[in-house]
Order: structure tokens, then sequence, then C-alpha cells
């Protein structure tokens, strides 16, 4: 008789879901002012030279089309050329790794690569309105979003300024924008590419206007409304007298519902950037279904 076959051992189960950490100062993306990005662009150029050296022709060309986007920075060239070349690195399929480096809380190589893409896309056009992506949700995470108040996405949050056909999931996440940038001047070309893809940085802080599970047929959805640093105090709580802003966010995105619902859906992410649309802000852990 033959040896019977080693049993495999069980998959490692999923971390639970939680909110994500806060990281300390060397583990984040934010930018301090005043601070220049000396060290982060230098790791960028040496540690990804090859990457880098084959963007950098493309996006040194975009700069000279562009020609404002510089000299309204007050940056040399050169830097604004490292900062463009990661915001490109990170909407390829690299971005992915940044982003889950991030929501760990722990330091490492994504987050100067984060902080060259952060300055890189403070110089993009921003959005203000209602953004959409389509994603799943577990029953952990309905639980925390349930719970309201506010989260903080420590990696970016990627979205699209209208609906996208062939997005998988039954929950549709609308994110009121106030800052998010929009990255069609720097979008990849092929399958990696996402028309009216916009990005909000890393240490966005959102409320959570309302909540809907799937049900019957129905769709769910998460409404959230991006907040500004001067509505959060120091201990986390969220400025009680904006509730107009909570009204008037709620009131743009049930209308961007329902002008997209007579809308025929167009095709707007390659197959090769669809993943980046299923993170939920400000959670980390645990598997989506």
């Amino acid at each position: 008789t033959g040896t019977a076959p080693t049993p495999r051992p069980p998959a490692p189960a999923p971390a639970p879901v939680r909110r994500q950490p806060v990281p300390a100062p060397a583990a984040a993306a934010l930018l301090v002012e005043g601070r220049p990005l000396t060290d982060e662009r230098a790791w960028l150029r040496r540690t990804l030279s090859r990457e880098f050296d084959q963007l950098a022709s493309s996006v040194a060309r975009l700069l000279s089309e562009h020609p404002g986007m510089q000299r309204s920075a007050g940056h040399a060239v050169d830097e604004v050329l490292a900062d463009w070349v990661a915001v490109r690195l990170y909407l390829s399929r690299r971005g992915a790794a940044i982003d889950a480096g991030l929501r760990s809380g722990e330091p490492g190589p994504h987050v100067p690569f984060a902080r060259c893409a952060v300055a890189g896309l403070s110089r993009l056009p921003s959005h203000r309105g209602a953004t959409v992506y389509t994603t799943t949700a577990s029953d952990a995470q309905w639980a925390l979003y349930r719970r309201g108040g506010l989260v903080t996405e420590w990696g970016f949050v990627n979205a699209l300024t209208a609906p996208c056909a062939g997005q998988d999931g039954d929950v549709d996440v609308l994110l009121w924008s106030m800052t998010a940038r929009r990255t069609a001047l720097l979008e990849p070309g092929g399958e990696e590419r996402a028309d009216d893809r916009v990005l909000f940085v890393p240490g966005t802080s959102f409320k959570i206007l309302e909540v809907r599970r799937p049900e019957g047929g129905r769709r769910g959805h998460v409404m959230m409304r991006e907040l500004g640093a001067n509505e959060i105090d120091p201990d986390g709580r969220v400025d009680p007298h904006r509730l107009s802003l909570d009204e008037l966010a709620l009131t743009t995105l049930r209308r961007g519902v329902d002008r997209w619902a007579g809308a025929e859906p167009a095709t707007r992410v390659g197959p090769g950037a669809a993943g980046r649309f299923a993170a939920l802000p400000g959670l980390v852990g645990g598997a989506a279904r």
C-alpha cells in the first residue's frame, strides 16, 4: 500500500477586523511642513533606479508640457520629477504593496516611497464632490462601521468620480471629497489604467454618515464625508457643530446615486487595476466576502 499523503497544515486564520493602528511618525506617509524630502527622493532614485530611469523621460515630457505645475510649487525640477515618478509607480501594480505596508502601521521602504507620492499628488488637480467604488464587506466590517464616528485611512484610498461597470461587489462606497487628487495626467497605460480615478492621501479621516447592508437584491452602501483637519480635536473627536456639512455631503452623495442610476455605466478600470478599489477606508484585517 502507498504511503498516506501528508495532510496540509490548515491555512492561517485571517487577522481580526479592526480599525487601522495609528502609525508612529517613522511609519506614516504624512508630510511635515518645512521638512524637505531630500532623503526620501534620494532613496527612491537609488533603490528603484531601473524603474525610475524608465519613467523619468516620460514624466519629464509631461512636466515640460505643464510648466505651471513646477513653478507654482516652487520646487526644483528634479524634485517634482521624483515625486511624479513615485505617483506613476504607485498607480501601477506596485502600489498595492505600498498600501498594505502603510495600513500595517509598521516602518519600511513603503514610507519614503509614499511620502514622495503624496508630494507629487499635491501638484495635481483636486476633486470636490462625490466619489464612488464598489466592493464587498464582511459581518465584522459592517459591525465596525455601524458604530459610526470617524475612521482614518493610513494608506491611499482609490476612488472614481463615476461608477465603473464590472466592478465586483454588492456594496457601493461613496465618499464626499474635498481634497482627493485627480490622477489622469499620470495614469499608466494598458491594463493598469483607471480612468476618472482620484486618490485620497494617507492620513485622511472620514466621518461615517450612513451604512446600509445589501439585502434581498438591494445593493448596500457606505456613505462618508472627508473631514478637514480643523474638525478633529486632539482627542480624536469630531466637531459637533458641522452637522450642516454632513447634510450637504449626504445630499450630494444621494444626488450622485440618483444621477448615476439613470446613466449607462462605463468601464473605467483596467483589469490590472481592479484590486486597487477593494479596501474599506480605515479598516484592516479579515477577509471581505
